[in-house]
């Protein structure tokens, strides 16, 4: 699932934003906390770098073409599941 994401994102924008790090990462997790942890990573990481990467953008404190780390988001998502993964399996109904 995860190649086929690098390769439709490669193939639509010439380039990639996540970097194999960070893919490597989250199969940590997904081995880690298992499989369906890595939905909700994912959700709560890309909406957090989305909401922080906007703000920034508009305090002029990030440029165009400048990029942020991905990782610390990725980190703060599987520790947000870690210890409150019944809360949010609850909210989004994967019980």
């Amino acid at each position: 699932m995860l190649t086929l994401l690098v390769t439709s994102s490669l193939t639509m924008a010439q380039k990639t934003k996540i970097e194999s790090g960070d893919f490597k990462f989250l199969a940590a997790f997904g081995a880690w906390m298992g499989p369906l942890a890595i939905i909700p990573i994912l959700l709560l990481s890309c909406t957090a770098g989305a909401l922080i990467g906007i703000t920034l953008r508009l305090k002029g404190s990030l440029e165009q073409n400048q990029s942020i780390a991905f990782g610390p988001y990725l980190a703060v998502a599987a520790l947000i599941m870690f210890f409150g993964s019944n809360i949010i399996y609850t909210f989004l109904h994967f019980q």
